[in-house]
């Protein structure tokens, strides 16, 4: 079984994966 600790980081890493792409993606529509 997953701890409470693990979900929580992978959790918590996949939602900067996404802010990252998100800003990324954002930030090239505002340049372009």
């Amino acid at each position: 079984m997953l701890s409470e600790s693990d979900i929580n980081e992978s959790l918590s890493h996949a939602l900067s994966l996404y802010t990252d792409a998100s800003v990324e993606r954002i930030s090239s529509l505002l340049s372009s």
